[in-house]
């Protein structure tokens, strides 16, 4: 399907800091929908005709997203979706999995005295709910990613927060992916209630590096989830990283 074949309901760019975001967003969530396909090719032009804004705010973003991997430049024919191939899926997995642990060991100690209830987390689940009752796939992967926004969000860590939103968008486009959601959106939402639950009983005791890992490891579908060997991550045969005890990754 083309650009310009999107119905304008479908897409209303959210007001952002710049038109570069904009257009950012734009072309993520066609990518996420199913409407641009892994390897589609793009155009300035076409996405411009699309969204109304000049040439130039287009060009920086499909920068962008190709420093973020989500297009990849070719040499003679432009742009093209990313394939988000296995290597891709390998590699972001393994820092989600990651960062998310590091990020839950702290936001258990901040919700302790905070939001001892977890209400943030509820609210999330809430708007799962409410997307699963009126089957909207969509807003499910929204309140998804906003639950573990939420963490990201309460664990005051800026570094790992960073490197959280930097991967964001590649979470919600594997997610979308129908082999790591389940068509019925009530299994999405007893997955987080059950996940929620989990995080209460530890707010007293806290996780270690490793309970949080394992409980995100749980917390994820079998496909979605991924092994690690001895918190040692590997992309290929290059080693990336250690994770510490103390949570923090030694290059």
């Amino acid at each position: 399907m083309l650009l310009n074949e999107l119905n304008a309901d479908v897409f209303k760019i959210p007001k952002k800091v710049t038109l570069s975001d904009n257009v950012t967003e734009f072309v993520a969530k066609a990518i996420c929908i199913g409407i641009l396909k892994p390897n589609e090719r793009l155009t300035e032009q076409g996405i411009s005709e699309r969204v109304g804004v000049s040439r130039a705010p287009i060009r920086e973003a499909m920068k962008i997203m190709c420093a973020q991997g989500l297009l990849v430049k070719e040499p003679i024919t432009g742009y093209r979706v990313a394939s988000f191939d296995k290597k891709a899926e390998k590699i972001v997995l393994l820092a989600r999995q990651s960062i998310e642990a590091i990020l839950l060991q702290n936001a258990v100690e901040e919700w302790r005295t905070t939001d001892p209830k977890l209400t943030v987390l509820a609210e999330a689940i809430s708007m799962m709910k409410i997307a699963a009752n009126k089957n909207d796939h969509w807003g499910s992967l929204n309140a998804d990613l906003a639950f573990h926004k939420s963490i990201a969000t309460a664990g005051k860590n800026d570094v790992a927060a960073t490197l959280w939103d930097t991967i964001s968008r590649h979470v919600l486009i594997f997610l979308s992916l129908n082999k790591y959601r389940s068509h019925d959106l009530n299994v999405v939402v007893d997955r987080h209630e059950k996940f929620r639950n989990l995080i209460f009983t530890k707010l007293n005791s806290g996780f270690t590096i490793d309970e949080a890992y394992s409980a995100f490891e749980d917390h994820f579908s079998p496909a979605w989830a991924v092994e690690r060997d001895t918190n040692i991550a590997m992309v290929d045969t290059k080693v990336v990283g250690v994770m510490t005890e103390s949570g923090v990754w030694a290059v």
